[in-house]
């Protein structure tokens, strides 16, 4: 099996992450206790894809500024990792990051942290303090500023249309983010 996984490019972190992850969607689609807002679908996609691809925007200028200074983005790890995976581990990576990661990070994120902040600091610095934090727990300092301005985004995005379009627009970010590292644009 091993040998199976190691051809296909795969690796025990890529097929342990997902399996964690669905365990958090599943507890959190069943559980009712976190006082967690509803997630409403209707009107939220359009909007959330809409500031999804904002965020893409406003990063893809991050990467062309540090470029531009000499650290070019691509040779973070996480970007190396995507843009040489191997077939299964690119689908469970494509997986990972763009369904169940927007999910669990948004629920967490946008959906507790922000909410509780809000009760008391102002809006707005709940969404600061959050994204910074969201930036931060990613563990990449070249992308943290980049990070933290698509944090604010899906916090105001959160704030403004709920929690499924934050959701949303966190899951088309990441998954701009898989395409463009793949195709090597990044």
């Amino acid at each position: 099996m091993r040998a199976w996984l190691n051809s296909v490019g795969a690796d025990g972190e890529v097929i342990g992450i997902p399996f964690g992850q669905l365990v958090i969607v599943l507890a959190l689609i069943f559980s009712d206790r976190l006082g967690l807002p509803k997630l409403r679908w209707s009107g939220c996609v359009l909007k959330g894809l809409f500031m999804g691809v904002g965020a893409s925007l406003l990063a893809y200028l991050w990467g062309v500024l540090m470029a531009f200074y000499g650290a070019p983005l691509q040779d973070q790890p996480i970007l190396l990792k995507i843009s040489s995976a191997g077939p299964l581990e690119f689908a469970l990576l494509g997986m990972v990051a763009g369904i169940f990661g927007p999910f669990v990070e948004e629920v967490y994120f946008r959906g507790w942290w922000q909410g509780v902040l809000a009760q008391t600091l102002s809006p707005g610095s709940a969404i600061i303090l959050v994204a910074f934090v969201f930036a931060v727990l990613h563990g990449v300092p070249l992308l943290l500023p980049g990070l933290w301005i698509a944090g604010c985004i899906f916090g105001i995005t959160a704030y403004r249309w709920g929690l499924t379009a934050a959701i949303v627009a966190h899951a088309v970010f990441n998954s701009v983010t898989i395409v463009a590292a793949r195709s090597g644009l990044t």
